[in-house]
């Protein structure tokens, strides 16, 4: 099996280790809507949206985002700290990356260290209304990176969740927090994602 399929996928083992045996709280351990769906779903899921996303978008920065998105929410939902997770993706990195992957993605370290950063960035605390008014306060401050991670997090959230948001009386926020981030992500390099394309089909 070829290098960067076995990265990838003991990233993917790790992100569900982290949320299953980690979990703050048992809150954490399911999806909110109904108590059942495991949450490692959702960072796995957003990882795989970015992977499939290769309309115009290079390999460096699909894995890069996806990696990301697959420990966004650690370090608010789990009890792992910023330190162990630099600890356990390195260690992952220095079983399996080598000078090809070197090659399409550049430094190890850098690569590390660009992953944690976005996930730093990534990181929220204190709920979606708390996470909108943040961004846009801080617009000349978010990378294009965080644009288009942040994107894909919300469209997973609200895929296929109508019905419920209407009925919590939450559609509306979340729709125009949606649009809002695929405008700003439509004014970066990640302009062509196919997943821009689709946000008018959830209205």
């Amino acid at each position: 099996m070829h290098n960067q399929l076995l990265l990838f996928k003991e990233l993917i083992n790790l992100s569900i280790y982290f949320h299953t045996e980690f979990a703050k709280n048992e809150n954490n351990l399911v999806r909110k809507h109904d108590k059942f769906t495991p949450f490692y779903l959702h960072p796995v899921t957003c990882a795989g949206m970015v992977m499939e996303d290769d309309n115009n978008i290079n390999i460096k920065d699909r894995f890069l985002i996806a990696s990301a998105l697959l420990f966004h929410d650690v370090l608010e939902d789990t009890t792992i700290s910023d330190n162990k997770l630099k600890l356990h993706i390195s260690e992952i990195f220095q079983k399996y990356y080598n000078y090809q992957l070197e090659e399409i993605l550049g430094n190890k370290e850098e690569v590390i260290n660009k992953i944690l950063d976005l996930v730093k960035q990534a990181t929220t605390i204190g709920g979606s209304e708390k996470e909108y008014k943040y961004l846009k306060a801080n617009e000349d401050k978010i990378t294009q990176e965080l644009w288009y991670l942040k994107f894909i997090d919300k469209y997973f959230n609200i895929l296929g969740s109508k019905q419920r948001l209407t009925q919590n009386g939450k559609w509306e926020f979340y729709k125009e927090f949606l649009n809002y981030l695929a405008s700003q992500t439509s004014k970066t390099r990640f302009k062509d994602s196919i997943w821009l394309k689709t946000v008018k089909c959830l209205d």
